[in-house]
């Protein structure tokens, strides 16, 4: 798994959130899932950290429609995952200034790692234009 697994966008939105300072006491961001597949989101869903089944999660879709991404905070056993929203704030402002949709702003279950694209389920990546050909002509 890694960012070249998601879509576009939300390469984009990585390497944007990679050259902003984290604000303290956020030490640096850990990019998590991107793509996940079927046995992956069925565990998830059992294990309540999910409420999708497979297919009803924009990391079930290659490329994948969302990525999460965790802030590292200090704390006295070492470096470490903070589940605290306050740290999660400029994730969710930069999903935000590129139209993107952060999971801190979900009603009732709130999943601040979580960042997606806004039209998800019909999001069809673009195809790569084919190069045309070069031809020699000999005189």
């Amino acid at each position: 798994m890694g960012i070249s697994e998601a879509a576009p966008p939300l390469q984009q939105f990585w390497a944007a959130l990679q050259l902003e300072e984290p604000p303290f006491p956020v030490l640096y961001y850990v990019l998590g899932d991107t793509y996940r597949g079927q046995e992956e989101q069925e565990r998830f869903k059992a294990e309540g950290k999910s409420r999708a089944s497979w297919t009803e999660s924009p990391h079930n879709y290659r490329p994948a429609r969302a990525i999460d991404i965790y802030p590292i905070i200090p704390t006295d056993r070492g470096p470490e995952v903070s589940n605290d929203p306050v740290h999660y704030q400029q994730i969710r402002d930069l999903a935000d200034e590129m139209f993107l949709v952060s999971g801190c702003n979900f009603q009732g279950f709130q999943d601040c790692p979580h960042v997606e694209l806004p039209n998800w389920r019909t999001y069809q990546p673009k195809k790569k234009a084919q190069r045309p050909y070069l031809l020699e002509l000999s005189c």
